[in-house]
């Protein structure tokens, strides 16, 4: 290697006397994670430049090491900070090879937070690299809505001020927003990641992928799904509606698919978002950051359609229990039935460090059928404290407390 920039620019650097050859890298990240650090960024830099005069020290030249020391790198990452502290590490690299999304999470380096860096998710998604993202772009709008719809998300202010307090009123208000929507999505986000942790099947799913008998979907490059309920559009006013019934998340209106539809979204948000008929997407109240408050109560956003379900996956989201066991799950059930619908909340199934011993739902339904009774385990509810019902919003919303040993909603609605 060469020291550019310098009157011996022409002079060989002998590799050890810049590097300690009998010291791990990760030996030297000690000394942060003793002050508190948590998350690491492993910039591209050496990882991915030609060195045709090194000789690596397990024998191997350049060309040899050079796909397998990116993946080699994030491992060692891994496994240090998990040895070290007992908890699961947090790093993400733009570079790396087959198997890296075992040990490493990514971000499409420095390609900014456009339509470039969807095509690189899109890519990696079909790969089974489930932690995607990039270094959102919060000048606009629409930078915000596709930086915080992916399955992580990190502002980048290293080289310049990209603070959300410094863009005035109206895109702190837009960033303040999606920050709120997306910490209210941690459980819809949380299992479906469990879901890629057991299947391989990523968070960010290309529309292909989903709908493989598509073709239509094939050439989709500014949409993709958030899961399997959610389908964002970024970039675009226009976007390809598989086949089935979808509904505009921010005021309500259905489509039909299959077909491509143009519409517009509101001034302040920042691209289109759709959700499939007969979802359910469990979320929480906004909070500031994880771990503010305990998930012991749940909002499940119901959209009326097809029989549906959804299985809730929870853990204490800091150790390695997960890997043993400790975790639990609740599935979650609805089925319509001429003029009566049914939810089933099943027993949560299993046990982890520190989880809320009760459990509450808020649900709420959308749907423009009146409901006439409400039932809670073939008791009747009665008062508006149990649930209303809001004809203008078509929104039903029930309160169904102390469902950690299940609950069984039946909606029984008017005739029409």
């Amino acid at each position: 290697p060469l020291v550019p920039g310098t009157a011996q620019a022409s002079t060989p650097v002998i590799l050890d006397d810049i590097t300690n050859p009998d010291e791990p890298w990760f030996e030297h990240h000690k000394q942060f994670i003793d002050q508190g650090a948590d998350f690491f960024k492993q910039d591209g830099s050496n990882q991915v430049l030609e060195h045709p005069d090194r000789m690596w020290g397990n024998g191997m030249c350049d060309a040899e090491m050079h796909n397998l020391y990116p993946l080699l790198y994030s491992r060692q990452m891994y496994e240090g900070f998990k040895e070290y502290t007992n908890r699961r590490p947090l790093i993400f690299t733009p570079d790396g090879w087959a198997g890296l999304q075992r040990y490493s999470g990514t971000w499409a380096g420095d390609t900014g937070g456009g339509p470039k860096s969807l095509i690189a998710s899109l890519n990696l998604a079909f790969t089974g690299h489930t932690y995607t993202t990039c270094d959102m772009s919060i000048t606009s709008a629409e930078g915000i809505h596709f930086g915080f719809l992916q399955p992580w998300s990190q502002v980048n202010s290293f080289g310049t001020w990209d603070h959300p307090w410094l863009l005035g009123d109206k895109l702190t208000n837009t960033f303040r927003y999606y920050d709120h929507l997306r910490y209210s999505l941690l459980p819809y986000l949380y299992s479906y990641a469990y879901e890629a942790y057991k299947t391989g099947l990523p968070i960010l799913r290309p529309m292909a992928l989903e709908y493989q008998e598509d073709s239509n979907t094939y050439s989709l490059l500014n949409q993709y799904l958030l899961g399997r309920e959610i389908l964002v559009g970024a970039f675009t006013n226009k976007v390809y509606l598989p086949a089935g019934r979808w509904i505009d998340y921010w005021c309500g209106d259905e489509y039909e698919g299959p077909g491509n539809i143009e519409c517009a979204y509101p001034d302040n948000r920042g691209g289109l978002l759709f959700v499939r008929a007969g979802a359910i997407i469990p979320m929480l109240e906004p909070m500031d950051y994880i771990g503010q408050r305990p998930w012991d109560r749940i909002i499940l956003n119901i959209y009326e359609g097809e029989d549906s379900d959804f299985t809730l996956y929870e853990d204490d989201g800091i150790s390695f229990g997960y890997e043993h066991g400790e975790s639990a799950i609740t599935t979650i059930r609805t089925i319509r039935k001429d003029r009566e619908a049914f939810i089933d909340i099943a027993k949560r199934n299993g046990r982890y460090r520190d989880m809320p011993e009760n459990r509450d739902f808020v649900i709420n339904i959308r749907t423009a059928h009146q409901p006439e009774r409400i039932l809670e385990s073939g008791m009747e509810l009665a008062g508006t404290e149990s649930w209303s019902y809001d004809p203008g919003r078509r929104l039903l919303s029930i309160n169904a407390k102390d469902c950690a040993n299940g609950k069984h909603i039946t909606i029984k609605y008017a005739e029409e």
